[in-house]
């Protein structure tokens, strides 16, 4: 999903002084709201064993669009039973989607090994709200850790 970022990061040289990194979300996000909706089909976004969210493609669960679109259905499904609302849910899994990419990049190793450099490297997670213009209030940061 985030293969262009990742390769990007992969080149970032370590005597970088200070670097931010955003990944941000934003309401309203196709992938989500097809996510969620896949999650709450009555067979929970499970075909034949295999996460699903658009069963029409022809490829089925093979199709690029499923696979692209698998991790943030399988955190749908993963949310589906504390989030009975259907709006909370779509904002649940925008914010996990955003906190499990912040994971996954804190642990590449460009972030590790600037980290390891004493590089002060701080991640940061948002949610962009289309309708208002504004960042959320949620937020999610992980700082270097300390020596």
């Amino acid at each position: 999903m985030f293969s262009s970022l990742i390769n990007q990061l992969r080149t970032i040289d370590c005597r970088i002084q200070l670097l931010t990194v955003f990944v941000v979300g934003h309401t309203d996000c196709g992938g989500v709201i097809a996510g969620v909706d896949a999650a709450r089909r009555p067979d929970g976004g499970i075909i034949n064993g295999r996460v699903v969210t658009v069963p029409d493609l022809p490829a089925g669960a093979d199709a690029a669009l499923n696979r692209w679109l698998e991790p943030v259905t399988q955190t749908a499904i993963f949310l589906r039973p504390n989030t009975p609302n259907y709006d909370t849910a779509i904002s649940a899994v925008t914010q996990e989607n955003v906190r499990r990419q912040c994971e996954f990049l804190s642990n590449t190793g460009a972030i590790m090994r600037a980290w390891q450099a004493r590089q002060q490297v701080t991640l940061h997670g948002r949610i962009f709200d289309i309708a208002s213009g504004v960042f959320q209030e949620w937020t999610w940061r992980r700082d270097p850790p300390p020596p």
